[in-house]
């Protein structure tokens, strides 16, 4: 069985190791999505008899080569640790299953902390926004590491609130006129407001 120099690159290139099981879960989904995914929330449908008719057997050989695909692609995908310990499961959704209780809560409060980190944080009276902005990104990321989804306009609103209050008139500006920025023109434009205001 072989795989598409992409998708191949995509799952080897970020195996499962722990931490990232959110992430390489759903490019997991992405590999599977076109002709076995199927296999992780359908029941075999069952060995078929002698007797069964054509169709039946059709549909058995169609989930079981799409459960080997499938069990390929996630084998593939795992550090030497896991695939050892699941070399033997024929059963993807089994993998998937046990793999989801080892790493799915601790991702979920992993998840909460990172994102409990960028709704508390608060730059200093006397730090550099530059600073305090790679920080917020740093934090975005871990967020997003562990599986949260955030839109750029949300990421803009959380580090505009983040600010001291010598920013507000930026802040106030920044909403009343709409804009919409990119991170780097972002940093830079507070930057400019900073030495203006003879920040930090």
């Amino acid at each position: 069985m072989t795989m598409t120099n992409p998708m191949l690159s995509l799952l080897t290139d970020n195996k499962l190791s722990g931490s990232n099981f959110p992430k390489w879960k759903e490019n997991i989904n992405i590999a599977l999505i076109e002709s076995a995914l199927f296999v992780l929330t359908e029941l075999s449908p069952g060995q078929p008899g002698d007797n069964a008719t054509k169709a039946v057997k059709e549909k058995y050989e169609c989930w079981q080569n799409a459960n080997d695909k499938a069990r390929y692609f996630i084998l593939s995908s795992m550090v030497d640790t896991l695939k050892t310990r699941f070399v033997k499961t024929d059963i993807t959704a089994g993998i998937m299953t046990e793999l989801t209780n080892l790493f799915g809560m601790a991702s979920i409060q992993s998840r909460f902390e990172a994102t409990r980190k960028f709704i508390n944080a608060r730059m200093s009276p006397h730090q550099n926004v530059r600073d305090h902005l790679l920080q917020m990104a740093s934090y975005f990321q871990e967020a997003q590491n562990h599986g949260a989804e955030m839109d750029h306009t949300t990421q803009v609103s959380l580090i505009l609130n983040s600010l001291t209050p010598a920013f507000l008139p930026y802040t106030s500006n920044y909403v009343m006129n709409k804009k919409e920025q990119d991170f780097h023109t972002l940093v830079n434009d507070l930057q400019t407001y900073e030495n203006l205001i003879g920040g930090p």
